[in-house]
């Protein structure tokens, strides 16, 4: 019982976050929010509701390895009943696929989905307000 509860201990940070980052209005992924650059599943959220409205092409547009959540839950669930060497095959094909992905859309210069703008992320401005604060103390000596 023990082992359940520690495999499924990044529930309780995850959900900590949707929970205050619903109360404060932040409604952007925690990456793109401190790096201001999209995650590699960007869109997946907003492709899954446009198919649950019945719009396959928007859902592909949005993210078009939206699906993949699924069989990786499944895999998930059913690794101890699948070899090992083939659950790793399998993770690591989606792990590629999805890179493949963000980098095709991180390099497609007509869509609006994944977004590549650090300027815009928590830790550049911090960084940037680190960088003027120590200009200022270097320019008062």
């Amino acid at each position: 019982m023990r082992n359940k509860w520690k495999e499924l201990g990044w529930i309780l940070p995850i959900g900590l976050w949707l929970i205050v980052s619903d109360m404060m209005g932040i409604t952007t992924c925690p990456f793109r929010l401190f790096f201001g650059v999209s995650c590699a599943s960007c869109g997946m959220s907003r492709a899954w509701h446009a198919l649950l409205q019945g719009n396959l092409e928007l859902a592909l547009y949005f993210h078009p390895l939206f699906w993949l959540p699924v069989p990786a839950l499944v895999l998930f669930c059913l690794r101890r009943r699948i070899p090992k060497r083939v659950v790793n095959a399998i993770w690591g094909i989606m792990i590629a696929l999805l890179l493949v992905v963000y980098v095709i859309r991180l390099c497609h210069p007509n869509q609006r989905v994944v977004v590549f703008d650090p300027s815009e992320g928590i830790l550049f401005r911090v960084l940037r307000g680190l960088e003027q604060c120590v200009k200022a103390l270097i320019n008062e000596k």
